[in-house]
């Protein structure tokens, strides 16, 4: 009986060790995640992190903290409160779910799901994402220089998203699935074609002007 005792107690001691080292709790100052495996880290207050590196379960970000991410896998990056991410090509993340006023732009990398919630605001410059979902007032601005959109395709029939991004001229193919999705995102042009299509219709519009004096 007092064997079983102390292996049981040796057990408990060797899982709670485990789960003590698997969780890292960031309340404040500056972090650099480079190499290894971290079950998951918390980020709180004002802390910031660079990920260029290794191996996370899941990052959970609140209050006011940032994290730029150019390298390593994340399994799960949540975006709470008010914090913000930026995401660049050589990182891994099977899903990005900004939530509440959280911000997160895209510049790169590979993300399979982009889950958007709350009222967080993304921007998709570039990347390859498998798979968007957007509800609640959630925004997505997707720069593109062109893109096409067919309400039935993808694997499971909810619509595929298909195109060329301004960034890099890079192709990108994206599943939606859920109709809604489509109705959280915006389509943003280069601003110098906005300027261009503004001078565009000036010209027009002056030109209209000046037949109808001369008439």
């Amino acid at each position: 009986m007092k064997t079983k005792i102390t292996l049981m107690l040796v057990l408990f001691l060797v899982i709670a060790s485990a789960q003590t080292q698997a969780e890292l709790i960031w309340d404040s100052g500056h972090h650099v995640f480079s190499e290894g495996r971290e079950g998951d880290i918390y980020m709180l207050n004002d802390a910031t992190a660079d990920i260029i590196g290794g191996s996370i379960g899941e990052i959970r970000m609140y209050d006011s903290t940032s994290a730029d991410i150019s390298g390593g896998n994340i399994s799960i990056l949540w975006g709470q409160n008010e914090s913000e991410v930026v995401v660049h090509n050589g990182s891994d993340i099977g899903l990005l779910r900004p939530h509440d006023f959280s911000t997160a732009s895209v510049y790169g990398g590979d993300i399979n799901s982009l889950f958007t919630l709350g009222s967080s605001y993304t921007k998709v410059y570039s990347g390859d994402i498998n798979l968007m979902h957007a509800v609640e007032l959630s925004e997505i601005d997707l720069y593109v220089d062109s893109y096409v959109w067919d309400p039935t395709g993808g694997t499971w029939g909810d619509g595929l998203l298909t195109g060329i991004w301004w960034n890099n001229s890079g192709s990108f193919s994206i599943e939606i699935t859920n109709l809604d999705t489509m109705n959280h995102i915006n389509f943003v042009p280069e601003p110098g074609i906005g300027i261009l299509m503004t001078i565009g219709w000036f010209i027009t519009n002056r030109r209209k002007t000046l037949r109808c004096h001369k008439q």
